[in-house]
């Protein structure tokens, strides 16, 4: 200070307060954890009925064996079979994979105090951050932005990557639309196909292209396992079983059918495989973007670097394609729209539309 100053505040009300006993300075410590969260609800939402969500992202090397045990009690011993982190959420049956991206309340009703954790065995948990939050349902909640952080769990020795957060996970509603479809798992983590799509009366058949053999991976639920085999075998397919982080793929549905809100933490993807790739992605956003976005090194200035050749998405309405291409856009002036029209392609740009949550493009490097 070297003068008179006027200083000015701006003051938030904050949608909620969370009393929370086991933790300090937000931390878990010591080898077994004990963690209550009591909510204090904002006072407009007093007296209304609401859903309480609890969510962790853990690691996935802990998840398998993160299960609710005799006497409440909860814990993790660690798996060697898994890598990164994965959301996991607090249900009536204790901790649960957040299956095919639904989130589950914890209850329903008037808001009560919650055991999060319950001798947790914390050596197996490092980096895992646990997060509670209410609301009419998942959608509402994390629109509001009521969910929030209640305690974590330090990864001293940094062998846990901590991406991701159970904070703000990812949400939104997945429709397969009749006939051909081409989407993306935007989620981070695996889902099993049968799970999805194994309903023969709305789907004919999901695929996959696999970049690393250069093949294609299917599947038909209306088809037996042995015939299945037989078919993919005779046309060298493989049968596809599960679709990954990041990975897009095509359903074939003979009926318009959603599939409800899926929820998880976002994938973001950071490198890119020569030749075709059929991808997904969480975070919405643009071809050009996402061009931009994988440059290791800031560009000169002036320039936009072309990380990839060409990028597809497919309009199911219009049954065209969306097209976009780093070195055409980069001439300037009307070039890659005066292409798009050439060809009949629909223009990301003009449309709006973005790549992320369940959207599927292929790419080629």
């Amino acid at each position: 200070m070297n003068s008179a100053k006027n200083v000015s505040a701006l003051y938030i009300s904050l949608p909620f307060v969370i009393d929370i006993t086991g933790v300090s300075n937000g931390s878990v410590t010591g080898s077994t954890a004990n963690v209550t969260a009591t909510i204090n609800v904002n006072n407009a939402d007093v007296g209304k009925t609401a859903s309480t969500y609890v969510t962790a992202i853990v690691p996935a090397t802990a998840v398998d064996n993160f299960v609710p045990q005799h006497a409440g009690r909860r814990y993790a011993e660690a798996a060697t079979t898994s890598r990164g982190n994965v959301l996991i959420q607090l249900t009536g049956n204790g901790w649960q994979r957040v299956s095919n991206g639904q989130l589950t309340p914890y209850s329903t009703g008037v808001l009560t105090a919650i055991q999060a954790l319950s001798n947790a065995i914390t050596a197996s948990l490092a980096g895992a951050q646990f997060c509670v939050g209410y609301g009419t349902s998942a959608d509402e909640m994390i629109s509001a932005g009521r969910i929030e952080p209640i305690a974590r769990i330090d990864d001293a020795t940094a062998t846990a990557s901590n991406t991701g957060s159970c904070l703000n996970p990812l949400n939104f509603p997945l429709v397969v639309q009749q006939g051909w479809n081409l989407l993306g798992n935007s989620l981070n983590q695996t889902f099993q196909v049968a799970d999805l799509y194994g309903n023969a009366n709305w789907v004919t058949s999901v695929w996959k292209w696999d970049n690393s053999t250069g093949s294609w991976q299917f599947y038909a639920p209306g088809m037996s396992a042995t015939a299945m085999q037989s078919y993919a075998t005779a046309r060298s397919y493989t049968v596809l079983s599960e679709i990954k982080a990041g990975e897009g793929y095509s359903v074939n549905a003979k009926a318009t059918t959603s599939l409800g809100t899926l929820s998880g933490t976002a994938y973001a993807p950071t490198t890119l495989s020569s030749g075709w790739s059929l991808m997904g992605m969480g975070n919405d956003t643009t071809p050009a973007a996402f061009n931009t976005s994988l440059n290791t090194t800031p560009p000169a200035a002036g320039s936009t670097p072309a990380n990839f050749s060409s990028l597809w998405a497919w309009d199911s309405a219009s049954s065209k394609w969306y097209f976009y291409s780093p070195a055409l856009a980069a001439q300037g002036g009307s070039v890659l729209a005066d292409y798009l029209t050439a060809k009949g392609y629909l223009s990301f740009t003009t449309s709006g539309k973005t790549l992320g949550r369940g959207v599927g493009f292929w790419l080629r490097k």
